[in-house]
């Protein structure tokens, strides 16, 4: 903020202005009054100031160094350069870390790592502070540019500026996070109270998938700044549910939602959260309030989220209009045609059911791999085409999710009762045999039998529909190494 000067340099030349003269300084007087200026952040008159300083005394270092200083500050850095290099000075602080500035920002790298080559080989008394100059400016740094500052870390290691930007940078390009952790606890250790860096750790521990610790930091970065922007609860929030404590990252929202800054922001969390504690109608009430605005048109999870809590609260016709909508906006989204194929199977509508499940293998076998998301969707798309007798399009699912999850839940043995469903005894002995037994009691109890273990009860779920081989089948359970 500009503030007043009540200085009797300053008054002399105001007084001087008003008369239409030229009020005389000595260069020391010069530079005096622009500090004063400086310190007041009053820059009304600080360049005829010193343009009446350089009439005055053309030959003083000091004010053709604020004059460069001007120059850069203006952005214009040739003519900044041009004057550097009239000045011929060596070994000047000041005027090497302006130099470098302008090589910096007229992207000339080649001219800026040179000279700094130069001021290494020289070992200039302040080459830290060049350092320190430089590596905010590099912005979007490259190879060469990470090897000048692990220069710079390797002669300063300690040095709380030069790591800071070091770490930084290598968040921001996603590089070496482990790294990147290594270097904010580091920062940490000189600086222990400084919430940049909770925060920024909080952030490196989440991409690295570390939720517990980045937890952990982004509580520390609060306690340090109780009132910090809302971006700290808010990846706090995401690591709660990321790592399935869904109750407190409900909290967390909550309380964010009452600050009023990042409402419709949290709304689309919120609601997720509802849903994995299967508090379906809270996640509907938020859901809601986002599902027709056009900033979420291009978010088909909002779509997947809310049509599933329309149809666990008993609201088929919306949840219809929805899909409809979803299947416009989203058309090659293989949940939302799951979703579809699914509304078909319970209308009755086989046909159509098959078409759309077929459409939804054809674009998974099209992409590069199965992430966890396409993973669970084709799992419930091949559960449902099992319960409904095809079998043998089921298995296809299965099969594909196996190259990418082999260790989903259950998966070995849905297999395994695919093909005991479709006769084939080998591949069936061969998935029954990689499911443990606290597995297939688990899946029982889901179906709801007796549990008193007895691998005979397994093939009442698997032929619950038509059974393809009824002599083969009562042959495989008369066969008592066939169970336990």
């Amino acid at each position: 903020m500009k503030k007043e000067i009540n200085s009797v340099l300053y008054q002399r030349f105001l007084d001087a202005l008003a008369d239409g003269k030229e009020a005389y300084f000595d260069a020391d007087e010069v530079d005096e009054l622009m500090s004063e200026l400086e310190e007041a952040s009053n820059f009304t008159y600080y360049e005829d100031i010193l343009e009446l300083g350089l009439k005055l005394h053309p030959d003083n270092l000091d004010l053709q160094v604020r004059k460069c200083h001007i120059l850069v500050w203006n952005q214009t850095y040739d003519q900044a350069l041009e004057l550097i290099d009239s000045l011929s000075e060596t070994d000047h602080e000041e005027l090497d870390m302006l130099r470098m500035e302008c090589y910096a920002y007229l992207k000339r790298y080649d001219d800026l790592f040179g000279y700094l080559d130069l001021l290494i080989e020289k070992k200039v008394d302040y080459l830290e502070r060049i350092f320190e100059s430089i590596s905010p400016m590099l912005g979007n740094w490259d190879k060469r540019a990470f090897s000048y500052m692990e220069i710079g870390l390797e002669l300063f290691p300690d040095n709380q500026f030069i790591n800071e930007d070091f770490c930084y940078n290598l968040e921001n390009k996603g590089q070496d996070t482990e790294r990147a952790i290594k270097i904010c606890n580091k920062l940490i250790d000189l600086d222990p109270y400084e919430y940049d860096y909770w925060f920024m750790l909080g952030r490196l521990y989440s991409v690295s998938l570390q939720y517990e610790k980045a937890i952990e930091a982004f509580d520390f970065a609060l306690a340090c700044n109780p009132s910090s922007s809302p971006e700290v609860r808010l990846l706090k929030g995401y690591c709660l549910y990321m790592n399935e404590n869904y109750e407190k990252a409900i909290e967390v929202y909550s309380e964010l939602l009452k600050e009023g800054e990042v409402n419709e922001r949290i709304f689309p969390f919120l609601g997720d959260c509802y849903i994995k504690i299967e508090k379906y109608e809270d996640a509907y009430v938020m859901l809601k309030k986002i599902i027709g605005k056009k900033s979420y048109d291009d978010d088909p999870s909002v779509f997947i989220n809310m049509i599933r809590c329309c149809l666990e609260t008993d609201r088929k016709n919306e949840a219809e209009i929805l899909l409809k909508k979803a299947n416009k906006l989203f058309p090659d989204n293989t949940q939302i045609l799951s979703l579809q194929a699914f509304q078909y199977m319970k209308n009755g509508e086989d046909e159509l059911a098959v078409n759309t499940t077929g459409k939804v293998l054809d674009l998974l076998n099209d992409r590069i791999g199965l992430d966890k998301e396409s993973s669970q969707t084709l799992y419930d798309t091949a559960q449902t085409l099992y319960l409904n007798g095809e079998a043998e399009k089921a298995l296809k699912y299965y099969l594909q999710i196996l190259k990418a999850e082999p260790n989903m839940p259950y998966l070995h043995l849905n297999i395994a009762l695919a093909y005991l469903f479709l006769g084939d005894m080998e591949q069936f002995h061969k998935h029954y045999k990689s499911t443990s037994e606290e597995e297939i009691i688990s899946f029982l109890n889901q179906q709801k039998y007796d549990v008193t273990f007895n691998r005979i009860k397994l093939s009442e779920y698997a032929f619950s529909k038509k059974i393809p081989s009824d002599q083969l089948i009562l042959e495989y359970l008369n066969n008592k190494n066939n169970y336990n």
